[in-house]
C-alpha cells in the first residue's frame, strides 16, 4: 500500500496513533487546528504526557510526522485520512458530531478540487448509531463525488485505554472495520496489516453495527468494573471474606475472564462515564428498559459516596485531621482528571474547610487548574506522607506502593487503602481497606 496517511484531531489518542503510525514506516501529515500542538509535534516536543509518546515525538516530530493547521494538506499528501477529533457530549446524554462535521467539510472541499481517482476517509470518533451515514451524506454533498466510486467511508473504533495508548494501539486483541461495502478490499484492512505488531483478529461488520459495537463494548467493561465494586460492597459487611480471591475466582473461567474484575474505586475518566450516558439515551429511543443501565451507573455513584462516608466518619474522629489524596488522575500514568474519583473527594473534603495535601505524577497541573490555592501540592509521596494523619491510596500503582513501604511513619497515621494493595505492617499506622471487613 502507499505509505502515506493523515490524521485529522491530534488530541490524546490522535497524536498517539499518529506517533504509533510514524514509527512504523508511515509519513503522516498530522492536522490540528491548534497551533501551539502542531509546533510542538513539528519541534519534536510532545504537548502532554502519555507513556512512550514523548519519546515518538522526540524521533519523529517534524520528520516523517509532520503536521500543519491546513486540512488540505490531508487530501494534497495522503489517499486515506484517520479522523480523531472529539465528539462532546449533548446536556441529553448524546454526541456532538460537529468537529467531525467541520472536518469532513473541509476535507470535501479540498477533495472537490482534487483530480485523484479515490480517498478513504476513516471515522475513528465515538459516534452515535447512523452517524456514519450522515458523513457520506456531507462528502457527497460538498465534493460533489459518489460514495466508494470516489470515496470511501469507514467506520474504525479505538479500543485503547489513557496510560496504556501506545501499546493498546500496536498490539490490539482485534479491529473493527465499519463499512457499507461490506466486499469492498479496502487500503485500510492493508494499513492495519502495516501498521500492528501483533495478528490481531480482524471483523467487518456494517457501519451501524461498528457504531454499535463501540459504545457496547466500553459499556460491558463498566459492567465488569460495578460488579466487582458490588463484590467487594458484599465483602465488607462479611467477616473473613476475601475480596481479591472471589474476583480472581471469576474471572478464571473462560465465560468471564479477569480483566476489568477488580474490586475498588468508581469508573471514571472521558470514556466511560459517557458512554454509559449515550447507551441510557439509545435505550429511551428505542423503547428499550434502561433499567440494567441504570444498575451500572447507581453502583458507580454509590462508590464514589460510600468512600466518602467512610471518610467523613474517619475526619468526625479526629482532631484537626490534615488529608492526603495519592493519585489524582482517574488511571494512573494519565493527566485526566475528568470524574476520578479522586476529585469527587477532593470536593467533598474542601466543604468540610479540612485542609488537603495532595500528590500525582502527571495530575498535578490540571488539579491545580481545577482547584488553585485551595490544595497544597507535593511532587513527592513522601514529602505528603509527612505533612498528613489520614491519606486515601486512590492509584492501583507500584511505584507509590513501594514508596509509602519504605517511608518511616513517626507520628499515628491512618490509610485508606482503596485497591488492598499494601502489604505492611508499621507501629503507628493503621490501614483501612476499601473492599474488605477491617
Amino acid at each position: 500500500m502507499n505509505k502515506k496517511i493523515s490524521v485529522v484531531g491530534l488530541g490524546k489518542l490522535g497524536l498517539c496513533f499518529a506517533a504509533c503510525a510514524a514509527n512504523r514506516g508511515f509519513y503522516v501529515a498530522g492536522i490540528d487546528i491548534e497551533k501551539a500542538v502542531v509546533t510542538s509535534v513539528n519541534n519534536g516536543i510532545a504537548p502532554w504526557f502519555e507513556p512512550e509518546l514523548s519519546e515518538l515525538i522526540k524521533k519523529h516530530g517534524g520528520k516523517n510526522l509532520k503536521c500543519s493547521t491546513t486540512h488540505s494538506e490531508a487530501i494534497q499528501k495522503s489517499d486515506i485520512t484517520f479522523i480523531l477529533v472529539a465528539t462532546p457530549s449533548n446536556p441529553d446524554g448524546s454526541f456532538s458530531n460537529r468537529f467531525i462535521e467541520d472536518a469532513l467539510e473541509q476535507l470535501s472541499r479540498s477533495l472537490k478540487k482534487s483530480k485523484k481517482r479515490h480517498h478513504t476517509f476513516v471515522i475513528s470518533s465515538t459516534v452515535y448509531p447512523n452517524s456514519c451515514e450522515n458523513f457520506i451524506t456531507i462528502v457527497e454533498k460538498v465534493s460533489k463525488k459518489k460514495h466508494t466510486k470516489d470515496f470511501s467511508i469507514f467506520y474504525n473504533p479505538d479500543f485503547v485505554k489513557l496510560g496504556n495508548v501506545i501499546q493498546d494501539f500496536l498490539y490490539p486483541d482485534y479491529v473493527v472495520i465499519g463499512s457499507n461495502a461490506l466486499n469492498q478490499k479496502s487500503e485500510l484492512h492493508s494499513f492495519y496489516k502495516e501498521f500492528v505488531i501483533s495478528k490481531p483478529y480482524v471483523i467487518t461488520l456494517n457501519l451501524v453495527s461498528a457504531e454499535l459495537a463501540k459504545i457496547l463494548l466500553n459499556c460491558f467493561i463498566t459492567v465488569k468494573i460495578s460488579y466487582a465494586n458490588l463484590v467487594g460492597n458484599i465483602c465488607e459487611k462479611i467477616k473473613g471474606a476475601q475480596t481479591d480471591l472471589i474476583t480472581k475466582t471469576l474471572g478464571l473461567d473462560k465465560r468471564i475472564s479477569p480483566f476489568y474484575l477488580k474490586s475498588g474505586l468508581a469508573f471514571g475518566g472521558t470514556c466511560f462515564p459517557r458512554d454509559v450516558r449515550l447507551l441510557t439515551k439509545i435505550c429511551k429511543q428505542t423503547n428499550v428498559s434502561e433499567n440494567f443501565v441504570n444498575a451500572v451507573s447507581q453502583i458507580n455513584d454509590n462508590q464514589n459516596l460510600q468512600l466518602w462516608e467512610k471518610l467523613n466518619k474517619i475526619l468526625k474522629q479526629q482532631k484537626n485531621p490534615k488529608i492526603g489524596i495519592l493519585g489524582l488522575s482517574f488511571v494512573p500514568n494519565s493527566p485526566v482528571i475528568a470524574e476520578s474519583p479522586s476529585i469527587f473527594i477532593i470536593s467533598r473534603i474542601l466543604a468540610e474547610n479540612v485542609k488537603i495535601h495532595v500528590y500525582d505524577s502527571y495530575a498535578l497541573e490540571a488539579t491545580r487548574f481545577n482547584f488553585g490555592s485551595n490544595l497544597t501540592y507535593h511532587n513527592e509521596v513522601h514529602n505528603l506522607l509527612k505533612e498528613t494523619t489520614i491519606t486515601l491510596l486512590m492509584h492501583n500503582d507500584q511505584q507509590m506502593k513501594n514508596q509509602i513501604q519504605k517511608f518511616k511513619f513517626n507520628k499515628q497515621h491512618l490509610i485508606i487503602d482503596c485497591w488492598r494493595i499494601l502489604k505492611i505492617k508499621r507501629k503507628n499506622l493503621r490501614i483501612v481497606e476499601i473492599g474488605k471487613n477491617n
